[in-house]
């Protein structure tokens, strides 16, 4: 099961990318938007980089609030949709399309890196390194990991099964925590009540000491 839905996401990713948004919505009870905009309350940086922007729903709501956002997604076809949307809001985005494992950018430039629901590019060593290496001295990677849905027991079982695509892999979480505390990464996990579902974030800070 888990192979078909890496598999659907890849495709949601690449030639199918007009379908995310009816798909995320779907699989979320309507609520994906709304787990992605919470981040917004989270961004305190004066200079912040989302990893993987996706549509781009994040990055015109920061920008919409003055944020100083920046965003590098690998697919094109989530490039094309996400600037898409910038410049009929009338936003000067600041979006490129690139990997997490080779950030363009200089060292010590962010003092924010935010990612919503990642896939598992955010736990390879590469990744890991080059965030620690744009994050400033008091710079933190903020990541909306998973979303868990609360519904009443006639729907339960239901809900268990759309949460097989809001919800990485079982393991995973102990899987990203080891990963991030083997690259030299303070972790702490925080939740948030979300109307009907709980939203499970990490907050991931470079040790100062790294030698």
């Amino acid at each position: 099961m888990q192979i078909l839905i890496d598999t659907l996401l890849n495709w949601l990713y690449g030639p199918l990318a007009f379908a995310y948004d009816f798909v995320a919505w779907l699989v979320s009870a309507g609520y994906w938007k709304g787990w992605v905009l919470s981040v917004l309350s989270k961004i305190e940086g004066q200079r912040v980089l989302e990893i993987g922007y996706g549509p781009g729903h994040l990055q015109l709501a920061a920008l919409e609030n003055q944020i100083n956002i920046y965003g590098i997604d690998a697919s094109i076809q989530m490039a094309r949709m996400a600037k898409k949307r910038l410049e009929i809001s009338g936003q000067p985005g600041k979006l490129i399309i690139g990997k997490a494992q080779a950030l363009p950018y200089p060292t010590d430039s962010f003092s924010q890196v935010i990612s919503t629901f990642p896939s598992e590019y955010c736990i390879q060593p590469e990744t890991l390194a080059e965030v620690s290496r744009i994050l400033d001295s008091d710079g933190i990677w903020i990541i909306l990991n998973s979303a868990k849905l609360e519904f009443p027991r006639f729907i339960r079982r239901a809900a268990t099964s759309l949460e097989r695509f809001t919800s990485p892999p079982r393991g995973f979480a102990s899987t990203m925590t080891a990963h991030l505390e083997q690259a030299k990464f303070n972790v702490e996990w925080k939740s948030q009540l979300f109307r009907n579902s709980i939203l499970y974030y990490v907050y991931a800070k470079p040790c100062q000491d790294q030698n």
